[in-house]
């Protein structure tokens, strides 16, 4: 949990692009953006995507680069 933390408190000072894997019961799903947003409250993080934003909750992370 710390590694993850640190990547995205770095993406976010960074503007840097952070390569995600999340949980889907069917399929992995890759998926990759710029952390704009940090809600610790629900355990989430924003990412910027090439053309929208999304909401991640940490629980769906299965790993991260």
């Amino acid at each position: 949990m710390q590694r993850i933390s640190e990547v995205f408190v770095d993406s976010y000072n960074r503007s840097s692009t952070v390569d995600l894997i999340l949980f889907n019961p069917f399929l992995e799903e890759p998926l990759s953006g710029v952390v704009v947003g940090l809600n610790s409250a629900r355990c989430e993080i924003k990412l910027m995507l090439e053309d929208e934003f999304r909401w991640v909750s940490l629980a769906e992370i299965v790993s991260i680069n």
